[in-house]
């Protein structure tokens, strides 16, 4: 990574996708503390799927950052894990803040089914979606206006990451949260 980055430190540095197990298990701490102590790296802490491993994090002093999924269509971590990160001073990152692209595209242009595992599950997603577009056409504002807005309330988050693929789509982005 540093010399990818050609640099001689990275800023923050994230364990990517471990299990709550492993969290736990914290073999990883001392490897991060010693590259922190060696300058190699500035910070440190865990990109998590789960809340269960985002709050076993929580647990080490040295973590400074925890990544997790959050949007109008995946709430949970706002209760979870938010008041937890501010009350730890930890720093949160939320991640698929526009559902995957589900939150910024038109009723048409979705395949809800594509992204569920399950009948139930995408009638559900089907559901919030009609909801969400209605609450924000109600209120005169774009859909992705509405889960970014969502997203910035949520207790505990820092940073959002929109995860544009190119520049049409970080301009429409761009223009839908005008």
């Amino acid at each position: 990574s540093l010399r990818r980055g050609r640099t001689d430190y990275l800023d923050v540095f994230q364990l990517h996708s471990p299990s709550a197990e492993v969290v736990e298990r914290g073999d990883w701490e001392p490897v991060l503390e010693g590259l922190k102590r060696a300058g190699k790296i500035r910070y440190y802490g865990i990109s998590c799927d789960t809340m269960e491993a985002g709050l076993a994090a929580l647990r080490y002093t040295g973590v400074s950052v925890v990544q997790f999924p959050l949007s109008l269509l995946e709430q949970r971590a706002a209760e979870t894990l938010g008041p937890h990160l501010r009350a730890s001073g930890v720093a949160g990152i939320a991640r698929e803040c526009l559902g995957n692209g589900l939150l910024v595209k038109e009723a048409h242009e979705v395949d809800v089914g594509a992204f569920c595992s399950s009948d139930a599950q995408r009638e559900l997603r089907e559901q919030q979606l009609a909801t969400y577009r209605q609450r924000a056409s109600a209120r005169g504002i774009s859909l992705a206006r509405l889960a970014i807005d969502y997203v910035a309330s949520v207790d505990g988050v820092s940073v959002a990451l929109i995860g544009a693929r190119s520049v049409e789509q970080l301009t429409g982005l761009l223009r839908a949260l005008a």
